[in-house]
């Protein structure tokens, strides 16, 4: 385990692990399991890259004492080539990220699904009741793969630490591939709300000249949120009766002024779908208000969102109309979705070597569309 504990010392995550205020769960993936780093830098490349992260002990600097191979990898086939060094940069950008995404603060054996970490990104446990050699841990591309990685060992320091340890062998956790952009665009019980995404000018492909994967939501900003997708008959409703306007009546307008505002209705009731904080349905019980981001200009405040309910109940949102909505169980492909946004470091992502920012959002089919007036 030297390279976690490596990064946990130089890129200073001691510190906060060492803090006895909270209770910590500690994902760690052994010096092998660090061997099949698949690389998000390159997930939207026209080459997916693999690092092999090792350890060199003979290093005289400890500051350079981890190193890592970079190959091109066909995951298909799971063949290398194209052999290079990763730079001292790329390595501890990886790792930071890594280990971001490793802390959960809380307990991930306390029976729940999905925990938040420290990065605000996600992760899945399952069978964490049949403890080490049976509990199972997935980040979102595991997730998307249906890979889960199994938990070796449980350290549990609770008694005279704050937490315990997770001892992963075989693979590490790695994040989410997809976009919102994507995740919307390949299932077609959300077509209508990504055509109606699509004909806004919140998918962009750069944002202050920094790449990404494929498009990114423009409303996401280096946090984590929810996105309510209405099903296609409840919005084609709306669209036929002409409650919400059209992206096709935007475009035959000719008078500048109702086309801006055609264009300000369809946007607000899109951004009215879009919450801060990731909220997943769980057994844990979830109560809240929160921002979206559509905002009231009268006020100057974002309109919110009223979030309730647990794994028993459902999870319900209710909106300032009064609709109260429920996230759609009848199919899960189409809730408790995961998706991650990454922004790089330069602005052709052919050429990006690290990452520079990122969001991460949870994605639910609900039964009905929400209103702010």
């Amino acid at each position: 385990m030297s390279i976690i504990n490596w990064a946990v010392e130089e890129l200073e995550f001691d510190a906060y692990l060492n803090s006895q205020d909270s209770y910590y769960s500690f994902i760690i993936p052994v010096n092998g399991a660090l061997k099949y780093y698949i690389d998000p830098v390159s997930y939207g490349k026209s080459k997916t890259k693999l690092f092999e992260f090792y350890y060199d002990p003979t290093e005289t600097d400890a500051v350079n004492r981890v190193k890592a191979n970079k190959f091109t990898i066909d995951l298909a086939t799971w063949t290398k080539s194209d052999s290079a060094s990763a730079t001292a940069a790329e390595i501890q950008n990886r790792l930071d990220d890594m280990v971001d995404n490793l802390i959960v603060i809380g307990d991930i054996g306390d029976g729940r699904t999905y925990y938040k970490t420290k990065a605000g990104g996600t992760i899945k446990v399952t069978d964490a009741d049949q403890g080490e050699g049976y509990m199972k841990i997935a980040g979102g591309y595991q997730v998307e793969q249906d890979t889960f990685v199994t938990v070796k060992t449980i350290y549990d320091q609770s008694v005279s630490g704050n937490g315990k340890s997770y001892i992963l062998e075989t693979a590490p956790l790695l994040s989410c591939k997809k976009s919102l952009y994507t995740m919307l665009k390949e299932k077609p019980e959300f077509k209508v709300f990504y055509d109606l995404m699509l004909g806004s000018d919140f998918f962009v492909t750069q944002m202050n000249r920094h790449s990404c994967v494929d498009r990114n939501c423009n409303l996401f900003n280096a946090f984590n949120y929810t996105v309510y997708v209405p099903t296609n008959e409840s919005l084609q409703a709306l669209l036929d009766d002409g409650t919400l306007p059209t992206w096709e009546e935007y475009e035959l307008e000719t008078d500048a002024e109702i086309k801006k505002a055609i264009k300000d209705s369809i946007e607000s009731f899109l951004k009215y779908h879009i919450q801060d904080n990731s909220v997943y349905l769980d057994k844990a019980a979830v109560s809240g208000n929160f921002e979206t981001s559509a905002m009231n200009y009268e006020t100057g405040r974002f309109y919110k969102l009223t979030v309730e309910g647990d794994g028993l109940q459902g999870l319900f949102i209710t909106d300032l109309r009064g609709n109260r909505r429920q996230v759609l169980q009848s199919d899960p492909t189409l809730f408790n979705l995961m998706v991650r946004e990454y922004l790089f470091d330069t602005a052709d992502k052919e050429n990006a070597t690290t990452i520079f920012a990122s969001s991460y959002a949870a994605v639910h089919q609900i039964d009905g569309p929400l209103f702010f007036k």
